[in-house]
């Protein structure tokens, strides 16, 4: 009954005040006129209601393409509606509300016949990074006399994510010596799998190297030699304590430096790690990091300090490590990062802070520090600090 009275329209609550009046005077006066009437009300309401609560929702499914977009770009949600067997739907076209992050919109439905589909569309427009929740799609419904009204869930919600602002970075160069599956380097190795040239054996050779055919054709023995192959692995730690930025602006900007360098080591084909808060993406490719540079939120998390040994936990492969923080995090901290880690990495702290001009610095041994005023600087920045951090 509660529930059914929250439905009430303010016609609906007329109606209910009139039948009701009627009915008292009905009791009291025992006058047929006011008896016709409550129940001429009371029949009209039971018929029309009951008419509402007939099943009439059609199979729905909301589409938003694309499921990903950049910040300042637009996507378009769009609603198909196709009518199920057997199933009664309204003679009037149905009045859908779709909510898109904070924006409501209003959709009417024409009227679907059998065997027929309909659809309408609306545009969303990304404004800031993050997470835009789109649906349900709810189905106003009201009865013939619009006594009650109430919605329905019609479809499922889903999301649009909306990607940080990215800059072309030039490629990153370099490499560590890690395993046997990575990109041929210029250096010449005797065990490695990146094939490189024959030449005559000297004492000391290990035979298992000889290629016997080659030999058999040159009456000496040939030794295979080989490229040094070099496996590099990215990890990026983005800090996400607010004490950490002068202002939420500068947290933006390491975002979107993030996902730059991302972008840039997944062209180049060096392996990425991720490493942010509660999100951990090890390995998993450019687009699961770019969903969790969408989800990232600034709040008070794990203190920074502790960066270094969360990637020996986590990835304990890392050959190059890109931190990313505000001007506010000290150089002690810092310090700190590059000490948890092994000699062989190499370490870059990114400190973004609109306040300040781009630069850059060494800390000290192995490690350096670009300070980043905006993201437009970012890729000047990245070429004057990469070749001594990536080797």
């Amino acid at each position: 009954m509660r529930r059914l009275l929250s439905w009430l329209t303010p016609t609906g609550r007329w109606f209910l005040t009139l039948g009701f009046g009627c009915y008292l005077l009905d009791s009291l006066g025992q006058w047929p006129v006011f008896q016709m009437m409550w129940v001429s009300l009371l029949v009209a309401a039971v018929v029309s209601i009951g008419a509402a609560l007939v099943p009439v929702r059609p199979e729905c499914d909301l589409v938003v393409s694309p499921a990903r977009t950049v910040v300042g770009d637009s996507a378009e949600v769009t609603l198909r509606a196709r009518r199920r067997r057997r199933r009664l739907l309204p003679s009037t076209g149905s009045i859908l509300e779709l909510t898109a992050g904070t924006e409501r919109h209003l959709l009417r439905l024409p009227r679907l016949r059998r065997d027929a589909e309909v659809g309408a569309s609306v545009t969303v427009v990304a404004r800031r990074r993050g997470v835009i929740p789109v649906g349900p799609l709810l189905g106003r419904r009201q009865d013939p006399l619009a006594l009650v009204r109430w919605n329905e869930t019609w479809s499922d919600a889903s999301e649009l994510l909306v990607l940080p602002r990215m800059v072309a970075v030039d490629s990153l160069v370099g490499g560590a010596v890690r395993d046997q599956e990575g990109i041929p380097s210029d250096e010449i190795s005797m065990s490695d799998l990146a094939f490189h040239a024959l030449r005559e054996y000297v004492p000391g050779d290990e035979l298992r190297h000889v290629h016997w055919r080659s030999s058999a054709k040159a009456a000496r023995l040939q030794i295979r030699q080989y490229h040094d192959t070099r496996r590099s692995h990215l990890t990026l730690v983005l800090d996400t304590a607010s004490s950490s930025y002068a202002d939420p602006e500068d947290f933006e900007t390491a975002v979107s430096a993030a996902a730059s360098i991302a972008a840039r080591a997944d062209r180049d084909g060096v392996d990425l790690s991720l490493l942010c808060g509660e999100h951990t993406v090890i390995d998993r490719g450019l687009d699961a990091v770019l969903d969790v540079c969408c989800r990232i939120e600034l709040g008070d998390t794990a203190s920074v300090a502790r960066a270094g040994q969360d990637v020996l936990r986590h990835v304990p492969e890392t050959s190059w490590l890109v931190l990313l923080t505000g001007s506010a995090t000290s150089p002690e901290v810092l310090g700190g990062v590059r000490r948890d880690v092994p000699a062989e990495v190499s370490v870059l702290v990114i400190a973004t802070d609109g306040a300040l001009p781009t630069g850059v610095a060494d800390l000290a041994p192995g490690l350096r520090l670009l300070q980043l005023r905006s993201l437009g600087e970012l890729a000047g920045a990245m070429t004057a600090a990469s070749p001594r951090v990536f080797t």
